[in-house]
């Protein structure tokens, strides 16, 4: 068996490391209204998939039975919380299907906080 290390681990992922990377302003403060701004006027390179783009790709039936799967999780979710209030697990499934179901209904354009409209 190898020797497990004691020292510390070091995170796979460095947040700084990627906010230093993304290609914006000289000055390193670039505000976007949107995701669809942010897609528009960053590096390809740097910005990821595009989910406003693909959302736009899917056909309207697939839509809408994505659509018909965040219903079905938000009712369950509603019915479980009736007979236990205190459900952390229902009260997270409700809250990520619903917030899910509106930024598809918004087509993944989210709007983003730091920027003044």
């Amino acid at each position: 068996m190898p020797p497990v290390s004691g020292g510390a681990s070091e995170s796979v992922y460095d947040i700084d490391k990627v906010k230093r990377g993304i290609s914006g302003p000289a000055d390193g403060k670039a505000e976007y209204s949107d995701l669809e701004d942010m897609y528009k006027n960053c590096d390809k390179t740097n910005v990821g998939g595009n989910m406003v783009e693909e959302w736009r790709r899917v056909k309207p039936e697939d839509k809408a039975k994505i659509s018909d799967g965040f219903d079905k999780q938000i009712i369950a979710a509603k019915d479980t919380l009736k007979t236990d209030p205190e459900n952390k697990h229902a009260k997270n499934i409700l809250y990520i299907s619903e917030q899910l179901k509106k930024m598809s209904s918004d087509g993944f354009n989210y709007k983003l906080k730091n920027k003044k409209i």
